[in-house]
């Protein structure tokens, strides 16, 4: 009797199992994945490295036109980004460098961002070369100190 209850409890499992593998199945109605790829660029996400179908959604990380990386989830049947939500608060990586060439700085090597803010990599007004934080909201500028 344990031996046909143990059968049970494993064919059950080995059912469930089943059912999580075939759930995670391409719709058959999915738009081509390139044509989920175009739609993406044209929301100004670029430089995707990986792209997975996972859960039922496509799911790969992008870099939006503020210049943050983001895990974008997309619907695979209709394109629609699902995650995550349009933000409108961060500023772009030109309105960095405009920001901080009206500031006096030139020669910009670098500009980074992380975490809601922006570093950056230029030579000031002396020609030193500073390393800044920049609020990626207000556009303060900050030198780093040492």
């Amino acid at each position: 009797m344990r031996k046909y209850a143990s059968i049970a409890i494993l064919i059950s499992f080995l059912s469930l199992g089943m059912q999580t593998v075939f759930a995670d199945e391409m719709p058959a109605n999915a738009m081509p994945l390139s044509k989920i790829l175009e739609n993406l660029q044209s929301k100004g996400y670029t430089v995707f490295r990986e792209i997975e179908f996972q859960n039922g959604l496509y799911v790969t990380k992008a870099f939006n036109s503020q210049g943050e990386n983001l895990k974008i989830r997309i619907n695979p049947q209709t394109g629609e980004i699902v995650e995550p939500k349009a933000k409108a608060t961060t500023l772009s990586l030109l309105d960095i460098a405009k920001k901080l060439e009206n500031a006096g700085y030139h020669g910009i090597s670098k500009i980074g961002f992380d975490r809601g803010e922006y570093e950056a990599i230029a030579l000031d007004k002396d020609g030193k070369k500073v390393d800044l934080d920049i609020d990626g909201k207000t556009g303060e500028i900050n030198k780093d100190w040492f």
